[in-house]
């Protein structure tokens, strides 16, 4: 009889190797925009246009949201997009819309849809605003006072740098921010009601500061949130310990927002490239997510000034916080195609992998985008794009990509910004690539029963039935099967390890009527492999 230990590693490694194919992905999709890229520009005054975010509708039509320049003045836009890349014209009759509330000069940070189709925008000016907008791109004025919410924690300017939905509906926002007069900046997180009043159950008034880093020069800059199952808040960012030594930062939050203390050490973690122990060591973080084990993927740079090279690095910490050391090179892995590589955003596939999206660039040249893809063991997927990496020259200045997702088809669209000095604008730029079948496959391993699942689209309830018979994982005499739902970011929202005995006519029901609208994915896995299939969500 095989050990329960190495059974559960065994569960492990098919949950983290997917299908891997001989093909060729990270490809242009020719069937998206034109040759797989839109660049748009509207026909507006605005001379400038940076995306910043985008969320997928419940119909798989692109809600893209960033900021622009008016006469000299910061506005917000939002843009929609067919899934084939079309503007789409019924959103506000002409599928844009540049909104900025009365008094205010706001720049679009993040989007999310929440269950009813209706999308909160989180934006910036000199303090984070948060905008609700109803489906069809007009305000909803039950939000806040007139359909938007200024939250204002201390003296000085707070940049809002992430937003999530919980699943209650709530809205929590990472804050770069100084909390009081001389106090140096801490991470900071702020809870909003879904009526967008600020959430005084949260750490009492709303606000959960957390200080990092302590001395004269220490500054905590938040850049990411992530939730894991049980409520639990991720907070990324970068300490900077000295001008020329900053360290990736974790902390985790309980979900009252108070700090999780058995995280890290009492609650934080500092880490840095372990190849590089100089002190003259940029280590920033961009974005952070939790994998459906719970360990935490965070990604950014690592600037060596002794090199002059700017190197992506991708890194994975266990649950507790320590660095997991079976992922890549001592937990870290890294990429470098270029004088600078910059990962800035990531997605998990449903089979494990990831991928990221930023930029290439060399010190006399422009700015290139670039996607990669990482097996769930840290090393680079060779099969994607050449080398492990997509890279091209749109505009032929200034390309890069700031946010990046997988379509309800299973196709890689990231985001961003091109920039065309010589025409002296900027555009809107997304791009689609090719991934191969990472939705409603299953993996290498022998998969005897299918999953069947209804309604889909689903509502309130989920109901799934699943064949016991064979596709098992064997703890002592009980037959176990686990189910996990996650979006397309790969942010968990159910996850459940069901014995046979739990079972009545081998069939559950899950509540999701909380969910978001959009597109998930359920995967259920046992020793035997694993499938994934793509369900919808609305309401």
């Amino acid at each position: 009889m095989i050990p329960l230990m190495k059974k559960i590693s065994i569960l492990f490694a098919l949950l983290l190797f997917g299908v891997n194919s001989m093909a060729q992905y990270g490809k242009l999709d020719a069937a998206f925009g034109t040759n797989g890229v839109v660049l748009f520009s509207a026909d507006t005054p605005v001379s400038t246009y940076a995306v910043a975010d985008f969320s997928f509708q419940s119909d798989g039509k692109i809600i893209c949201v960033g900021s622009g320049a008016l006469n000299g003045s910061s506005i917000m836009f939002l843009a929609r997009f067919k899934t084939n890349g079309m503007i789409d014209t019924s959103f506000n009759k002409k599928g844009y819309l540049i909104y900025t509330p009365p008094g205010y000069h706001v720049t679009g940070r993040r989007v999310c849809i929440q269950a009813d189709g209706k999308f909160v925008v989180c934006s910036y000016d000199y303090s984070p605003i948060f905008i609700r907008f109803k489906s069809n791109g007009s305000i909803d004025s039950t939000f806040g006072t007139n359909g938007f919410v200024v939250t204002d924690m201390g003296p000085s300017q707070d940049y809002p740098v992430d937003m999530k939905l919980q699943s209650d509906g709530k809205i929590i926002a990472g804050i770069e921010g100084q909390p009081a007069l001389n106090k140096q900046f801490e991470f900071t997180v702020v809870r909003l009601n879904t009526n967008g009043t600020i959430d005084t159950t949260f750490d009492h008034d709303g606000y959960a500061n957390v200080d990092l880093v302590t001395g004269s020069y220490g500054h905590d800059a938040t850049t990411s949130l992530a939730l894991q199952s049980n409520g639990k808040i991720i907070v990324a960012g970068t300490c900077e310990v000295s001008q020329i030594n900053h360290k990736y930062g974790l902390t985790r939050l309980n979900s009252n927002g108070s700090l999780d203390k058995t995280f890290g050490t009492n609650g934080i973690v500092l880490a840095y490239y372990p190849q590089n122990n100089s002190q003259d060591i940029i280590n920033e973080a961009n974005d952070v997510l939790v994998q459906s084990d719970d360990k935490i993927l965070l990604c950014g740079i690592n600037d060596n000034f002794g090199t002059r090279k700017v190197t992506g690095i991708v890194g994975r910490f266990n649950s507790n916080g320590a660095v997991d050391i079976s992922f890549g090179i001592n937990g870290f892995s890294f990429s470098s195609w270029d004088e600078i590589t910059q990962f800035s955003r990531m997605v998990l596939q449903p089979d494990g992998k990831v991928l990221v999206c930023g930029y290439n660039q060399n010190y006399i040249s422009d700015m290139d985008v670039m996607v990669t893809r990482i097996h769930a063991n840290g090393t680079t997927d060779t099969t994607f794009g050449v080398k492990g990496q997509f890279t091209t020259a749109l505009n032929k200045y200034e390309d890069r990509l700031n946010s990046i997702g997988i379509t309800p088809s299973g196709a890689i669209l990231a985001v961003g910004t091109s920039v065309n000095f010589g025409m002296k604008k900027t555009d809107i730029e997304l791009l689609q690539l090719t991934a191969g079948n990472i939705i409603g496959i299953q993996n290498k391993s022998k998969i005897s029963s299918p999953i069947f699942f209804y309604p889909n689209p689903a509502n309130a309830y989920l109901t799934v039935e699943i064949n016991h018979t064979k596709d098992v994982i064997m703890k002592g005499e009980m037959a176990l099967t686990d189910i996990v739902i996650f979006d397309i970011r790969g942010v968990e929202n159910y996850h459940n390890v069901l014995t046979s005995s739990d079972l009545e006519n081998e069939k559950i029901t899950i509540d999701t009527k909380d969910f978001s609208e959009g597109i998930y994915f359920l995967r259920r896995s046992s020793i035997n492999g694993s499938v994934t299939q793509k369900i919808v969500i609305q309401h």
